[in-house]
């Protein structure tokens, strides 16, 4: 112990006596480690990180094999027969409530959820209690619990909140508890939960609307339990094949179901952050080599004083360590810095961001890595230095007499800039897959719109009717709200939808083709499903590329129409004319529904982002199917945001109770759309600048060496009437030789691993030949300016003073 205590006191001093050796080793492992770290934090707390519930391994998603989702009346039935579960729970999308009541109406969003959910979860309210089961039921629970961060937004942390009411939608709910603070189930949005008030009797099996979450039993395997809900589902197909036939039930397991979308691009970044920190120690291993070449005669003395190789090997290895622990140190500290800017620059959908930070995983991580990496890059250059040649070098005269490079400084080198290739190629691919992602065209315009929600409460405006059935009171209002916001200074133009283009809200119906024999796989082909208003189609700048748009006349009174886009077309009416061809469409297979002519083609939109293909929709004058939940498009002559107050103003007027939500501009919407791919791209070009710029200095490092132990020779040809250009020829042809053999073996490995971002591109082939070929030759450039430097200094040595040196 003593011994190694003195290795460490040793290698302390010797680090000091050359600090500027000693900062770039500890800054380029701090790089290293708290990239690494700090990526490594994300992959923890997205993908490994057991989720915070009670026997979390044990909770699985029931998923059918037609939808993610499943219909109440499926969910009651798996409740009651399955034998494989503890207990079984159900929740609907996150909605938006309005809020009223208070000095300005507020919209939250909610989620509709079993009263069996939280005592599944194993979660408690931090004040209060959670649901009843006679709560669950239609028109008796109204009842509500907060999030933590409601409370405190709108009752100010209150102790007495417990009891007291909220208007919510219109209807006074009791407040009967708070969740714990940060507690999210599958969506991190929700800010209110309800009972979900299944009223079973009265939805179909075929509205597939709720998301089911089981906990199997302790003595029960996954296999077992997957075996006997899918007798189940079978059992359920035959009792009701008009609607069960192909949904057989898959169980996820609910970490799985949660972040599994996010486990290809986090792998990706978190083995990108793995090559980075190899270059960092391969740099490092070759400022190792290079020192302990300097020190070649002290290691010779040691060992003609009787030093064993492995006391050699050991003291070197303390000075990797001790490097290795001040560059962990160091790069923990970066860890947390990059660790919040991961946070930011996060798209908005990656599930459980609340839950990355620098925390005791990662911080063992941290040291496991500190630790791996000092025996990495200090064992190889220790090895190399412990066997000198005792006689050579205690004999030495001079500095170039008997030295050589290390074939070992080369590897690396030829390593750094393989690994600094492949970064390259990936940020390249990911740089032209975005450029082309923004430069597709989606179909509609983002100039100077301005985009918001609103949900008119059931109970005010619904007057007891189905939803999608005409309403006076719901046609009077977006009548109103239309023509008031049309006369706003400024606006060029007003729609609105029932589904905006990047809004991430789709409405899937059954599609039924007028004279197609029923029952074939074409009937129950479906298409999404739009509402919109006459304007808005030329608000958002959509074409009509046939027949005619929504006009004024097409009221609740008038005939049924529809107008199609023109994947619909394609797909449903394959070379012929669609026009005043007639559908129908419904939520359930065999939902009554009434005939709707085709008056006009638009052009195909992608509504879920520029990298989704165009599906069939369908879209609707909004007067022939009333729906609560719009969402308006402005188009302005100047900033949208400008016109925001005077919206809300008109809004406010028609219904003081009812607020604007989700207010963003078109381009905010886009840049939603592509925050993933930027998210990936920032991340791969950030660490292959930094590849790069530590194999430059790698294969500048080497090559200054190379000039400086062969001065002497350098010298001799100069004496000797070898011109400079000679010199600086020499000294470049063996850097490009190894920039070559660097690009050589990064081109190979790089196309061997392309197939690993072929899910992260869009419309780039992951061997994109220009791609690859301006990577090269950027690599390729930098490597010749790396050797540029040394070998111009050796050109320009001067050769009687070399001599007399030497």
């Amino acid at each position: 112990m003593n011994g190694l205590l003195n290795d460490f006191r040793f290698g302390w001093r010797s680090l000091v006596k050359q600090p500027s050796f000693a900062a770039i080793a500890i800054a380029t492992m701090a790089i290293g480690i708290g990239a690494t770290t700090a990526i490594f934090s994300v992959v923890d707390g997205v993908l490994l990180r057991p989720l915070p519930y009670t026997q979390a391994e044990r909770l699985v998603k029931l998923q059918t094999t037609k939808f993610n989702s499943a219909s109440a009346k499926d969910y009651r039935d798996w409740r009651a027969q399955s034998k494989a579960f503890e207990t079984v729970a159900a929740t609907l999308d996150v909605t938006s409530y309005n809020v009223s009541g208070g000095d300005t109406p507020d919209r939250v969003s909610g989620m509709a959820v079993s009263a069996s959910l939280f005592p599944m979860l194993g979660i408690a309210p931090q004040t209060g209690r959670y649901f009843t089961e006679a709560e669950d039921q239609k028109g008796v629970g109204k009842v509500v619990l907060l999030s933590d961060q409601l409370w405190q937004r709108r009752f100010g942390s209150a102790q007495n909140v417990v009891g007291q009411f909220m208007i919510l939608d219109s209807e006074r709910y009791e407040i009967i508890g708070v969740m714990p603070r940060g507690f999210g189930f599958a969506s991190n949005d929700a800010e209110l939960w309800l009972p979900i008030a299944a009223d079973f009797e009265d939805m179909g099996r075929g509205n597939y609307f709720f998301h089911v979450y089981g906990k199997i039993k302790t003595d029960v395997t996954l296999p077992q339990a997957q075996a006997d809900i899918s007798a189940i589902a079978r059992q359920l197909e035959r009792q009701y094949p008009e609607t069960n036939t192909g949904a057989g039930v898959r169980l996820v397991p609910l970490l799985e179901s949660i972040a599994g979308n996010m486990r290809p691009t986090l792998l990706v970044l978190f083995g990108t952050a793995g090559f980075l920190l190899l270059i960092a120690c391969t740099n490092v291993a070759n400022l190792m080599l290079v020192r302990a070449t300097m020190r070649r005669k002290e290691i010779a003395v040691r060992v003609a004083h009787g030093a064993s190789t492995w006391r050699i090997v050991q003291q070197l290895l303390a000075e990797s360590a001790l490097l290795s622990f001040i560059g962990s140190i160091c790069g923990l500290g970066l860890a947390f810095a990059f660790c919040k800017i991961l946070i930011a620059l996060a798209p908005h959908d990656i599930p459980r961001l609340s839950e990355i930070v620098v925390n005791q995983r990662v911080l063992a991580f941290a040291i496991v890595l500190g630790a791996c990496t000092g025996i990495l890059f200090g064992l190889i250059p220790a090895l190399q230095s412990a066997r000198p040649n005792v006689n050579g070098m205690l004999k030495e005269q001079s500095r170039g007499a008997t030295s050589s490079r290390s074939a070992v400084q080369d590897a690396f080198v030829v390593a750094e800039i393989a690994l600094a290739l492949l970064l390259s190629v990936g940020a390249g691919l990911m740089t032209r897959s975005f450029i082309r992602l923004l430069h597709v065209d989606p179909g509609f315009s983002v100039v100077n719109t301005l985009s918001f929600s609103v949900s008119l409460p059931y109970t005010k405006y619904s007057q007891a009717q189905m939803p999608g059935a005409y309403n006076a009171a719901t046609s009077n209002f977006y009548s109103e709200a239309l023509d008031g916001i049309a006369k706003i200074p400024g606006v060029v133009g007003v729609g609105a939808t029932t589904a905006l283009p990047l809004s991430e809200i789709n409405n899937w119906r059954y599609v039924y083709v007028e004279g197609a024999p029923f029952g074939t796989p074409q009937m129950f082909t479906g298409a999404n499903y739009r509402g919109v208003s006459t304007d808005y189609f030329r608000t958002i700048g959509m074409r009509v590329l046939q027949g005619r748009g929504v006009l004024a006349t097409d009221r609740h009174d008038a005939e049924p129409v529809v107008v199609i886009n023109s994947a619909f077309a394609a797909k449903f009416f394959p070379g012929v004319n669609a026009l005043d061809k007639r559908i129908k469409m419904g939520t359930i297979p065999d939902a009554p529904a009434s005939w709707m002519r085709v008056v006009g083609i638009v052009n195909d939109v992608r509504h879920t982002g520029p990298d989704a293909r165009p599906v069939p929709e369908v879209y609707r004058p909004y007067q022939q199917s009333i729906e609560r939940f719009m969402t308006f498009a402005v188009r302005t002559a100047g900033a949208p945001e400008a016109i925001v107050p005077a919206v809300r103003r008109t809004i406010l007027a028609i219904d003081n109770d009812l607020p604007i939500a989700s207010v963003k501009t078109m381009d905010q919407l886009l840049s939603q759309a592509v925050a993933g791919p930027r998210f990936v791209l920032s991340i791969l070009t950030t660490f292959s600048m930094i590849a790069l710029l530590l194999a430059t200095i790698g294969l500048y490092g080497v090559m200054s060496f190379v000039v400086a132990q062969r001065n002497r020779e350098m010298a001799i040809r100069t004496a000797l009437g070898a011109q400079r250009r000679d010199v600086l020829k020499l000294v470049m042809r063996l850097g490009a030789r190894l920039t070559a053999a660097g690009l050589a073996t990064g081109l190979v490995v790089s196309l061997m691993l392309s197939q690993v971002m072929n899910k992260l591109l869009f419309a780039t082939n992951s061997r994109d030949p220009l791609t690859i070929a301006t990577i090269l030759l950027i690599l390729a450039l930098a490597g010749l300016a790396a050797c540029f430097i040394p070998a111009l200094r050796a050109a320009r040595v001067n050769s009687l003073v070399a001599m007399q040196e030497e």
